[in-house]
């Protein structure tokens, strides 16, 4: 039964990513090619995956196991999500894309040169000192309180610490406002080196996602070309690196060895793809331990959100 959901999931998947590829209005910016991308690699392929390789990583970390009736469940509903999902943003977003690039886009473009390098000149600075200080110190004062669990900070500031995410929209800002000449992209390389030396993964991607769209949106195309694919590989693979040992990427930039890690689990097992077991756990555990399927999140939040 559940291979068939899977399979039949796949069929949901393929239908959908069809009919929504022939409307006009279909394109890389829009919120539902997004979605499919997630979808399809979380919750079409990886189960597949999973139920061949059978991962159980993670039901051993959270020492659970869900019952088939679950797993089905999971499958039955993130189908739903997709369906809604889809359905929503296509009746919203059924506009056809337009690049607007006329003469006056381009002369505002330009005048937002001045006030942008005022706005480097006083963050990046910053930003700059927050990730020098990750970087060659770690997240220096954090202490775990034992009876708690909850990280705290005895030495610095979250904000000082996360300045550098500054870095983001500052890098993607310069490679857009300098129309991606190749020194307006030297920031950004160098962003990402640093930050994946660091161990954190999620910045520098999106980074990358923001410059290749706004990449594609100043040359008026739709979809990326199959080669520009090619250069989503090293980026892949850096973060299947990361996923595996954050010390590597900052090893090979010091010079240092990088030491190989023995892999423990499947290719796709790691929490960064678990999306999955998160949702099978949600609907195996919440209604059991709480009586109820939506954990209570039904209440007015004016009366529970300040306690």
């Amino acid at each position: 039964m559940y291979l068939t959901l899977l399979w039949a999931s796949v069929a949901i998947f393929v239908i959908v990513a069809i009919v929504y590829l022939r409307q006009n209005f279909a394109s890389i910016y829009h919120p539902v090619s997004v979605y499919l991308a997630f979808h399809g690699l979380i919750f079409v392929v990886r189960p597949l995956f999973a139920h061949w390789q059978h991962y159980d990583y993670l039901y051993r970390a959270y020492a659970f196991n869900p019952s088939q009736d679950v797993k089905s469940t999971v499958i039955i509903c993130a189908n739903f999500g997709l369906l809604a999902f889809v359905a929503g943003a296509w009746k919203s977003g059924s506009a056809t894309l337009t690049f607007r690039q006329r003469p006056a886009d381009i002369a505002h473009r330009k005048r937002l040169v001045s006030p942008f390098l005022v706005v480097l000149a006083i963050v990046a600075p910053l930003a700059i000192a927050s990730i020098y200080t990750v970087y060659t110190r770690g997240y220096v004062g954090m202490r775990m309180d034992v009876h708690t669990g909850t990280a705290i900070n005895t030495t610095s500031t979250g904000w000082l610490l996360e300045a550098q995410l500054m870095l983001v929209p500052l890098s993607v800002l310069i490679a857009w406002t300098f129309r991606f000449r190749w020194w307006s992209l030297l920031p950004l390389l160098v962003f990402v080196s640093v930050r994946a030396g660091t161990g954190g993964r999620g910045p520098f991607v999106v980074a990358c996602a923001a410059a290749g769209l706004l990449w594609l949106y100043d040359n008026k195309r739709r979809w990326p070309s199959m080669r520009m694919f090619a250069f989503l590989i090293p980026l892949v693979a850096v973060f299947s690196v990361l996923s595996q040992e954050r010390g590597a990427v900052r090893s090979f930039l010091d010079g240092g060895e990088i030491i190989e890690v023995q892999r423990k689990t499947g290719v796709m097992e790691s929490m960064d793809w678990a999306n999955m077991e998160f949702f099978e756990y949600l609907v195996e555990t919440v209604p059991r331990k709480t009586g109820t399927y939506g954990y209570f999140v039904d209440n007015l939040q004016v009366f529970t959100e300040p306690v």
